[in-house]
């Protein structure tokens, strides 16, 4: 009987608005909740996404590794996104997904134009990205290491893919990614990956190399490096899952792009 609502948006001076709410939810006739609606405009292709309410202003999304300090030292301020979101690709993904026992996943490439506004002034947005969506009951807590990158380069090319642990074991992972190009998606049948961090506790990555070996016999070559990250955390009983929000500067086969690496790992 509850939802939970988290925006984040990274400002081009190093700070971010940040906002989140456990808000009462009645139902799932709708994508509504707290400050934030989200509605089909047209099924498979269109949304539009809007944020109106106020948010913490921080100077740093890194002061997030202390949340309580973050937010009570943090001035709230009025804050307005408003996004119409419009699909590069078509919907890819499914079942299963891991952390879901029920339910299903998918996601789309993705072109979003719209403004934000808060303190006075306006920012018009035109940029890509990518959409996500996951149903059913979701428990961060059943995965043990996860690494997962979504970038957008243009109209035309796109990747997203998801490694998962659910147990210790390294050898031991699921994958699941697409790569979208030539008006065409192909899959990944397997993905390594080798990443850096900025501290012993392994909290804020920094950069990361993957390397992806697709379906049609061809490989890419994926490398990021960290502009910001927002350090995140799930409590549930005594095991906390810390979910690293990393916007990120990618190159792959061609320009390089923005796009976001999240990094989670359970802290038992």
């Amino acid at each position: 009987n509850h939802a939970e609502a988290t925006f984040c948006w990274f400002l081009p001076d190093g700070s971010a608005l940040f906002s989140f709410d456990r808000a009462p939810i009645s139902g799932n006739e709708e994508f509504r909740s707290a400050r934030i609606t989200i509605e089909v405009v047209e099924p498979g292709k269109t949304l539009s996404a809007l944020f109106k309410g106020r948010a913490h202003h921080l100077a740093s999304p890194r002061l997030l590794l202390d949340p309580k300090n973050a937010f009570t030292s943090s001035p709230e301020v009025p804050a307005e996104m408003a996004l119409l979101l419009e699909g590069v690709s078509p919907l890819y993904g499914g079942k299963p997904f891991p952390g879901l026992d029920v339910g299903g996943h998918y996601e789309q490439h993705m072109r979003a134009e719209g403004e934000l506004k808060f303190e006075g002034s306006t920012t018009r947005v035109l940029a890509l990205g990518n959409r996500d969506h996951s149903w059913g009951p979701r428990v961060w807590q059943a995965t043990h290491a996860d690494r997962t990158v979504w970038c957008t380069f243009g109209s035309d090319f796109g990747i997203a893919f998801s490694i998962t642990w659910r147990s210790a074991t390294p050898d031991k992972y699921e994958v699941i990614v697409e790569v979208w190009r030539n008006e065409s998606m192909t899959k990944v049948v397997d993905v390594s990956i080798r990443s850096e961090f900025e501290d012993s506790a392994r909290l804020l990555h920094s950069a990361f190399r993957a390397h992806l070996r697709l379906a049609d016999g061809s490989s890419l070559e994926l490398s990021g490096r960290a502009m910001e990250i927002a350090p995140l955390r799930h409590r549930r009983n005594e095991k906390v899952p810390h979910i690293g929000w990393a916007m990120t500067e990618l190159v792959s086969d061609g320009p390089p792009g923005v796009g976001l690496a999240e990094y989670l790992d359970l802290n038992e």
